[in-house]
């Protein structure tokens, strides 16, 4: 990880920082990513971190579209997020050549208006410039959901 913050850019104010070798346990193709003993450790470090968005994110139907992510990396990102009481976002993208496939995004916001929340969204263009497909939700630390699905998915990619 230490390579990832060091190659790190700012745009426009926020912090971008290549992590989809460390967000991935496995793409959509079955290819598995692997991670150093010493970064496990750390994302071990926030094992008790509810992340309210889980269900999305491991759900069979979403991880044909965006693999299978490291929930222990993604707790710690959230625990950052709240430790900093700022907003931490993912975007995660999967193109072939200039065709747009699937556009993936997860954040936690701790200090929203609407009180602490992820978010999650996947949208899937199939190769086309509009999504065919698009799911998002919102989730509340106090129990509430916002969820929102456009467009039919009813052969969700099986690649894993």
């Amino acid at each position: 990880m230490r390579s990832a913050l060091e190659a790190a850019t700012e745009w426009e104010g926020e912090l971008r920082i290549q992590i989809l070798p460390f967000l991935l346990v496995t793409d959509i193709y079955g290819d598995s990513y692997a991670h150093d003993d010493g970064d496990v450790a750390v994302w071990k470090a926030a094992v008790a971190t509810n992340l309210l968005a889980e269900a999305d994110i491991t759900s069979p139907k979403h991880e044909g579209f965006i693999g299978r992510w490291n929930m222990p990396f993604v707790r710690w990102l959230k625990s950052i997020s709240i430790a900093a009481q700022e907003e931490l976002a993912i975007y995660y993208d999967h193109e072939r050549g200039d065709t747009p496939y699937e556009y993936v995004s997860w954040a936690s916001s701790p200090a929203s208006i609407g009180g602490p929340c992820e978010r999650f969204g996947i949208s899937s263009h199939g190769g086309m410039d509009e999504p065919e497909w698009e799911f998002d939700v919102v989730r509340f630390a106090d129990g509430r959901s916002e969820v929102e699905e456009r467009g039919p998915c009813d052969d969700p990619p099986h690649y894993l």
